[in-house]
């Protein structure tokens, strides 16, 4: 199959109903240019849809995680500047604010600037008309329609994805061997050792018939949001495994959940951000975990910063290439 491999579902969720919004305090959000397109594709279901201000397009991205309800909320603007930037940051539904933490980074080849709310609960999300978004200094309002439709196409996307691969027990006659890990101490971001900054995760990943990495979400996740990017960039690049194995006997498509990976500095350890991320875990398994963490401790602290955040979000001298890709294809 293409990238559309729901074929038929990919149309209907087109979500081409519905007149275009009235102006709705109009100084203050901006009105949407195109109606809702949620994407079935393989390697993720998205919703997309474009906010034209003058001569200027902002795509607006959802992307919700295949387990759970946790989901990236993307804005893709035009141009390029500054460097990579984490910290937390506001989204607001129809006035109502939850502090989440956000990542942004400057995509200097496809002349874009892309920043990623990673929000709790994507029902929020349903019957909202107005979206507010802050990240830093900048403040961006956007008027909304029809996001009740777009959060049940997408809760459809996640449950044919699901299906294509084999998600459930019983799916498959062998899981994926390989335990994907790929990361090192030496991993940890040069830039941040100066600060000591603290991370942990844990990622889904999509495989194909072959064991090659397709997608990777992030499940669970407490500390700096560079780590989030850094740890699933790795993944994608370098993760290979041997593939599932179905009752036919032949390779299939599966799903593989990492362990929780912690980066930080040796001497460093933030009790408090362990607690947040076995709540934040406990929440989407229904329990805690009985597993020990992947504990990367980096041993070096320079004296000057090497490279930079967006190094850390696009792989550096380590491994080249762009590590961090927004959802979407926009």
């Amino acid at each position: 199959m293409g990238r559309s491999m729901l074929g038929a579902a990919a149309a209907a969720a087109a979500l081409a109903s519905g007149a275009m919004p009235a102006p709705v305090a109009a100084q203050e959000a901006y009105l949407p240019s195109t109606r809702w397109q949620v994407d079935f594709g393989q390697d993720g279901c998205v919703a997309l849809r474009d906010f034209a201000v003058g001569e200027q397009t902002y795509h607006l991205v959802v992307k919700p995680n295949l387990i759970g309800e946790r989901y990236e909320l993307a804005l893709i603007e035009p141009g390029w500047r500054g460097k990579t930037q984490s910290r937390a940051a506001t989204i607001g539904f129809d006035g109502a604010a939850q502090q989440v933490p956000a990542l942004r980074y400057a995509d200097q080849q496809a002349g874009r600037v892309v920043t990623s709310w990673f929000a709790e609960d994507l029902r929020d999300l349903a019957g909202v008309e107005r979206l507010d978004l802050q990240f830093a200094g900048q403040r961006m309002a956007f008027a909304l329609t029809q996001t009740g439709p777009v959060v049940e196409a997408l809760s459809a996307c996640r449950e044919q994805l699901a299906d294509y691969y084999n998600m459930g027990e019983g799916r498959l006659a062998e899981g994926p061997k390989g335990d994907g890990m790929v990361f090192h101490a030496r991993n940890y971001p040069k830039f941040l050792g100066l600060d000591g900054e603290e991370g942990i995760i844990r990622a889904m990943l999509l495989l194909d018939e072959t064991g090659a990495v397709v997608d990777c979400s992030l499940l669970s996740f407490a500390g700096d949001a560079i780590f989030m990017a850094h740890s699933c960039g790795m993944l994608r690049e370098l993760a290979r495994f041997e593939p599932a194995i179905g009752h036919n006997g032949a390779p299939a498509r599966s799903v593989h959940i990492t362990p929780a990976i912690h980066w930080r500095i040796a001497g460093n350890k933030s009790d408090a951000l362990s607690e947040q991320f076995l709540a934040r875990d406990a929440l989407l398994w229904g329990g805690v975990r009985e597993e020990e963490p992947l504990l990367l401790e980096s041993r070096k602290v320079g004296d000057a910063r090497e490279g930079g955040r967006n190094d850390a979000v696009r792989g550096g001298d380590d491994h080249g290439g762009r590590l961090l890709r927004p959802p979407g294809k926009r």
